[in-house]
């Protein structure tokens, strides 16, 4: 599958339907929203319950996001566009910030990416940098740089919300000087959206699980 070097059709498309009403949503839909809760509470991992069709007709584009280590999930709504740089937010006012479809950014989930420097993923293959940006206990950003090699690692049909997208999956294999090692994943559709993803957040967020509901569908 031929992958698009940019995503700047899809941002496009994104930026039409910033109208700042976005967060009515979630009076409209309530708790069926869900929340990621912060580490340490007790109350059971919450979870999305509005029905695919409902979230498909959602009148504000929607981000499904899964903290693998929790298990909890929650919608989070288009909030904000900046350039390519989109902030999404959740009920519980959770926030993630997001370019060309890669996390650079989280906030309200604890120990917090506070940055990132993401590298372009559109080639498809070949090395790049990533550099994250975490706040310490000293309250100075501490950084940390991956050495990442990207690679195609085939097609792969996937389904988000009961819709099907064939996409190509990407990989990007990191390493840090010390030897930690992530692996990031992307599926990338025919319009060069990133349509799913597993993305490292940090030690302490671990992966985030990410499917784009709505980006070029409008």
């Amino acid at each position: 599958m031929a992958m698009r070097s940019v995503f700047g059709a899809a941002l496009l498309l994104l930026a039409g339907c910033a109208t700042g009403t976005e967060r009515g949503i979630f009076s409209e839909f309530g708790e069926s929203l869900s929340t990621i809760g912060l580490p340490g509470r007790t109350e059971a991992p919450g979870r999305v319950t509005a029905s695919d069709a409902t979230l498909n007709a959602a009148p504000s584009n929607i981000l499904l996001v899964e903290v693998e280590s929790r298990g909890n999930q929650a919608g989070l709504v288009l909030d904000g566009i900046n350039r390519d740089t989109i902030t999404w937010r959740s009920p519980g006012d959770v926030t993630i910030t997001t370019q060309g479809g890669q996390l650079i950014g989280t906030a309200g989930f604890g120990n917090d990416l506070a940055s990132a420097r993401a590298p372009a993923i559109g080639a498809g293959q070949g090395r790049v940098v990533r550099d994250q940006y975490h706040l310490g206990g000293d309250e100075e950003m501490e950084l940390t740089r991956y050495f990442c090699t990207l690679a195609i690692a085939g097609a792969e049909r996937v389904v988000v919300t009961g819709r099907a997208f064939d996409t190509a999956l990407l990989t990007e294999t990191c390493e840090t000087e010390d030897g930690a090692q992530v692996e990031n994943r992307y599926w990338i559709d025919g319009l060069g959206v990133v349509r799913q993803s597993r993305q490292f957040a940090g030690e302490e967020i671990g992966y985030l699980f990410i499917q784009d509901v709505h980006t070029g569908l409008r």
